[in-house]
């Protein structure tokens, strides 16, 4: 059958003759069949990049030309006695782009292979404390309360040549806690001071120790209690002036009026 003879292309153009505007069946020439009566020339149709024409004769008798657009030969469509001349693609030499999620095409690692954020390690909070600080917290025997205060009395005594102890003298030491944290270092503090009397010329005074060193006496320790909250160091030494003036009065006594009863008498006016 003469369709066996005819390619893909030439079927196509066939066909394109019958759906040609003025074109009837009966207008096709029988030698189009004849592949050596096509004349084919290249032409250009809107949107397709290559084209061929077929010129033919019209219903008026008239040649016209038929625009057929070029079919790309795969391997199914071309002739049998035509070679294969595809060689596969190897998928080695394509390169793999990788793209950010924001469309922006810089070389920024993609999420598959961004190593996870390592949490960065805080350094260990360290806590340090002042002698005073030290010196309460062992002799009050556990942890002090910040923001509170405290009274302490410091019995000092004398060692005699015969081994006996005396009791030299009394002193009272007041104040509050306090806690202040500089980068990962906490500091304890004991802002306090020291207190006592003193008889010259057989005149009491009051005295303020609070720059010598009384954390470091020889003595016996003992935490009287707690104080009043909010006391001013100036409240505390009007406090020890007004003892002090009154036990003067009397004059001093080592038994009834000494400076074991200034301290005592003075807590006692400021404990909580």
């Amino acid at each position: 059958m003469w369709l066996a003879n005819i390619t893909a292309q030439k079927a196509f153009a066939v066909a394109a003759l019958f759906l040609t505007s003025g074109v009837s069946a009966a207008a096709i020439p029988s030698g189009l069949l004849d592949p050596a009566s096509v004349s084919v020339a290249p032409a250009f149709a809107t949107d397709v990049a290559t084209s061929t024409q077929i010129a033919t004769t019209g219903a008026d008798g008239k040649p016209t030309p038929v625009p057929v657009a070029d079919i790309p030969e795969c391997r199914d469509c071309r002739d049998e006695d035509e070679d294969d001349q595809t060689t596969p693609s190897s998928l080695e030499s394509v390169p793999v782009i990788t793209v950010s999620s924001d469309d922006n095409s810089s070389d920024a690692p993609s999420k598959t292979t961004r190593e996870p954020a390592t949490e960065a390690k805080r350094a260990a909070t360290a806590t340090k404390s002042e002698s005073k600080y030290a010196k309460l917290e062992k002799t009050l025997g556990k942890t002090p309360e910040v923001g509170q205060g405290y009274a302490i009395k410091i019995r000092s005594e004398r060692n005699e040549a015969s081994g006996v102890k005396y009791v030299d003298h009394y002193l009272i030491v007041v104040g509050y806690v306090s806690q202040t944290t500089e980068g990962n270092t906490v500091y304890l503090k004991f802002d306090s001071a020291c207190y006592d009397i003193e008889v010259k010329d057989n005149k009491i005074e009051f005295k303020d120790k609070s720059d010598k060193t009384w954390y470091d006496f020889d003595g016996k320790f003992e935490v009287l209690g707690k104080i009043k909250s909010g006391l001013t160091h100036v409240e505390i030494e009007d406090y020890g002036n007004s003892i002090a003036t009154a036990m003067d009065k009397k004059g001093y006594n080592l038994l009834t009026n000494n400076c074991r009863d200034f301290v005592m008498k003075l807590y006692k006016k400021i404990k909580a």
